[in-house]
Parts: C-alpha cells; structure tokens; sequence
C-alpha cells in the first residue's frame, strides 16, 4: 500500500494450523491476565471499542469549554510504524515475567515468532533469516503481547504526567491535554510528547509515521 510517496508492505504472518489450536486452548491464560491487569489507557483490551474511545475523547474535550471557566484544549494522535515487527523480544520476555504473565505460553509463543520463515510475494517463496525482533502479525496473542510491553511505561507516564490524558488502541497513541491558558495546553503535550517520543525510541524500539501525526 502507499505510505506518502512511498510505496510499502506489510507482513501478515500466516502461522500453522496446529498453532492457532493452541493458541484457542491456551487463550484462558492470557485473558485471565489481561483481567488482573486492567488499564484506562488501554483501549484494545477486551470489553472496549473504537466507538468507545472516540466517545470519551468527545466528552474530555466538551467538558473543558462548558465549565465556568472554559478551558483550551488540544490532541496529538501518533501511529507507530510497523510496530508488531518492531517489538524487543528480550524486553517483552522481561516484562512479562515480572507482570505475571504465564511463562510457559510466553516461551512457546517467542519461540514460535523467532522461527525461520518463509516470504512469499505473487505466488513466489523465499526462505528469509530469522527474525531477531518483532511478532508475526499473525500470532493469536499479539494483541496481548503488546499490552505487557507497553503498561510499564504508560504507568509510569501516568505518574510523571497526571495532567494530560493518553490512550492507547495497539499502535495509534492519543494525548490530550486542558487547562484554561491555551500555553499551558501546549507546554503539556509537548513536554509529554518528548517523554512519550522517548519511550517509543528506546523501550518499544519503534519510531512514530510522520506522515500519520495529527494535531
């Protein structure tokens, strides 16, 4: 598909059969975490929906003009570029044995995503080297696995940044921020965005698609 003037491509992994029955049997586990671990800036976590968020993002930016004192408000929207196949298999294996998340799926699963795989393109197959980093678009715990990633960082962004309100919907991110005097609106997003920035950058080892960035 065409990225600006560039025109790129995707991979989605197509595992075995055998893996997506495994990945039914063991998907309990992963739910059951998922349950243990809920997060307001989590918007893919099962139970909620994009109609959900844009919902809430309405009633935040609403409420600020129809106080007494009307607030200013703004948003940055961020997509992550290629993200499933950005994602540090060390630091996901870390996180997720600190945060409770089941060992042994999270083996099998890194196992099976560091696997030697095979590109095929209009009908033509390649053997390709195996991967060092990422998560095939196909794996049935993705979804979960980037939730373990991301929550140590969103918590201690909450902490450090209370005042500005950060959604997260797998790899779009939106920051939003109110306050009566407008530069003070623009002073929290921009000093949120370059610790959001920072993170991205050394801890999920992405990078932001500029040509995606809304204000």
């Amino acid at each position: 598909k065409l990225k600006g003037d560039v025109e790129a491509f995707r991979s989605i992994g197509m595992m075995p059969g055998l893996n997506g029955v495994w990945a039914r049997v063991r998907a309990p586990l992963a739910k059951q975490w998922e349950r243990a671990n809920r997060h307001p800036a989590l918007g893919h976590q099962s139970g909620r929906s994009l109609l959900e968020l844009v919902f809430l993002q309405a009633m935040l930016a609403e409420a600020g003009s129809h106080d007494a004192e009307p607030e200013a408000s703004a948003c940055f929207m961020w997509d992550l570029s290629i993200y499933y196949e950005h994602v540090p298999r060390d630091a996901l294996w870390d996180h997720g044995r600190a945060q409770g998340f089941s060992a042994a799926l999270l083996a099998v699963t890194l196992n099976q995503n560091s696997c030697q795989r095979v590109v095929a393109f209009n009908g033509v197959a390649k053997n390709a080297h195996f991967p060092s980093r990422g998560i095939a678009a196909g794996c049935g715990f993705a979804t979960y696995l980037v939730q373990v990633l991301a929550l140590p960082a969103l918590h201690r962004f909450q902490a450090q940044y209370p005042s500005v309100w950060r959604t997260v919907f797998k790899d779009d991110l939106l920051v939003h921020a109110r306050h009566r005097l407008a530069s003070q609106v623009v002073s929290r997003l921009v000093e949120a965005g370059a610790a959001l920035h920072d993170i991205i950058t050394h801890e999920w080892e992405c990078h932001v698609a500029a040509q995606k960035s809304v204000i």
